[in-house]
């Protein structure tokens, strides 16, 4: 997310289980920057952290659709973020099956939190345990969780 284009930029992700239960949070401010990089750092990180927490199946989601169409090949990433596409590429066979979506930013209000966070801190900061997320993110993340099983598929 950047304030302006190019603006004040950070990266933030909302990492839940199969319950929609939030198991990890991060927000890193990145200084001033676009938001095409703070969306492909964020997913970068998504997928590092996800292979490093040995998550087997994943789900990403991506506010930018140009982000999901890179993931997906539909298109190639541009030159500025072509290194951060490359490694999420090689990171994305370490798991059993992968998929990629776009995302409103009105519907994933939990990582729209997170990355408002990270615009204004001046540090990395990464939530791990249930008890140390803050009770907004708790409240955005239960109602996205009610809004999401309310849905039939």
């Amino acid at each position: 997310m950047a304030k302006g284009n190019p603006g004040p930029a950070g990266y933030r992700g909302v990492a839940r289980d199969y319950n929609v239960r939030i198991v990890s949070a991060v927000a890193l401010p990145l200084g001033t920057q676009t938001n095409h990089f703070s969306e492909a750092k964020a997913t970068y990180i998504g997928l590092k952290m996800a292979s490093h927490r040995g998550f087997k199946k994943v789900w990403l989601e991506s506010e930018l659709l140009n982000i999901i169409n890179y993931l997906n090949k539909k298109s190639p990433p541009s030159w500025t973020i072509n290194h951060l596409m490359k490694e999420g590429f090689e990171t994305m066979t370490k798991f059993e099956a992968i998929k990629n979506s776009h995302v409103l930013r009105e519907c994933n209000r939990p990582a729209d939190h997170m990355a408002n966070l990270s615009v204004v801190r001046d540090d990395e900061k990464w939530w791990q345990e249930e008890d140390s997320f803050s009770f907004q993110l708790w409240e955005l993340a239960r109602n996205d969780a009610e809004n999401l099983s309310s849905l039939e598929y």
